[in-house]
């Protein structure tokens, strides 16, 4: 029972930390921030660059909207030279944020006139949604109703009543379109679990495992596992008894093996492991541990494992096949054991992986 509630909680765990990440990278499902905040300074550029001397026919407005453009444009080149992803997304906020020191550089000038280019506002907000978590545009609000009440020329009734509508408007653009797109990336990670996930089991599927495989490196080891009398079990104890061993091994292969270590099912009652940077002996280790966890939780049923090594000198696809013969060879000694392919077998005729 111990073994049992064990392997429950790692199972919760496991599944609390895929929705942690999936929420706590903001942008990884097809937005990238720091392209998106790119193309916003782009857009801001040509707006801000036509709108000043359309909105103010005054001298000196042709050189201010060159200054202002020179800023986005050189914000826009710097961009390139930033290091984004050790910084953040959360660093990527610096792009909204100086869409508004634009406005209230406009602002020193002649404010009122170029207080339709507070619409730019909106984009901010709109970028601040497709890019960071909920409740960011919240805290945006300050920044962009400083630049707002500045280039509306100054508080006053009616810019604190367009300042209400705007922060109203500002807040459910950006947090509407931030728990859709939080949604959207949920629904990716179950159309990608649904894709790369045996339901069953709970661990890797012959898609996943085709995958990992392509990644193998020489000195990584490779276990083939097979449940012993399957086939019987099913035909004596019915499918649904049979389902449940399946999923309790696959409980069981989550809650023994290490961090970086991989399973995944293969077909049936068949699983493989990929065990990186382990020798055959600390292979051999690995599938005692499994076999003394596996009697708690099952011992009713055994399984007979095969072991072969990757090495540069062979394909992976012959290293696979080895650890297949080597499970055929436990499978001819009498199941419940393990079998190292010949090549790498230390001893002659490798002994049984006997239980603790």
């Amino acid at each position: 029972m111990a073994l049992h509630s064990e392997i429950r909680r790692r199972d919760d765990r496991l599944i609390r930390g895929a929705l942690r990440r999936t929420v706590a990278r903001p942008g990884a499902e097809g937005v990238d921030p720091v392209q998106l905040g790119r193309v916003l300074l782009l857009v801001a550029a040509p707006l801000v660059g036509g709108g000043v001397p359309a909105l103010n026919t005054a001298r000196g407005s042709l050189e201010l909207a060159g200054a202002a453009v020179a800023m986005l444009l050189v914000a826009f080149a710097a961009s390139f030279a930033v290091p984004w992803r050790r910084l953040g997304t959360r660093a990527t906020l610096a792009f909204p944020v100086l869409v508004c020191g634009v406005l209230v550089l406009l602002s020193v000038f002649d404010a009122p006139a170029y207080a339709p280019l507070a619409g730019l506002l909106a984009l901010c907000f709109a970028f601040i949604g497709l890019t960071q978590p909920p409740r960011t545009a919240l805290a945006m609000l300050p920044v962009a109703g400083l630049a707002f009440v500045l280039v509306s020329g100054g508080w006053s009734a009616a810019v604190v009543i367009r300042l209400l509508i705007g922060c109203f408007v500002w807040s459910i653009l950006g947090e509407l379109l931030a728990h859709l797109r939080v949604r959207q990336e949920a629904l990716s990670a179950a159309l990608r679990a649904a894709a790369y996930l045996d339901v069953l089991t709970g661990i890797g599927n012959r898609r996943d495992l085709d995958v990992r495989l392509a990644t193998a490196q020489p000195g990584d080891a490779v276990v083939l596992c097979d449940l012993d009398h399957f086939k019987r079990l099913n035909d004596t104890q019915g499918h649904h008894v049979g389902d449940r061993v399946l999923a309790d091994f696959g409980s069981m292969l989550r809650a023994t093996l290490r961090a970086g270590d991989y399973c995944a099912r293969y077909g049936g009652e068949e699983f493989v492991l990929i065990l990186p940077g382990t020798t055959v002996p600390e292979a051999l280790a690995t599938l005692d541990r499994m076999r003394t966890h596996w009697a708690v939780l099952n011992p009713a049923t055994t399984f007979s494992a095969g072991v072969a090594s990757c090495t540069a000198d062979r394909p992976l696809g012959e290293t696979f096949a080895a650890a297949d013969r080597a499970l055929y060879a436990a499978k001819d000694a009498g199941r419940d054991c393990g079998r190292v392919e010949p090549a790498a077998d230390p001893s002659p005729k490798t002994q049984p992986v006997q239980a603790a």
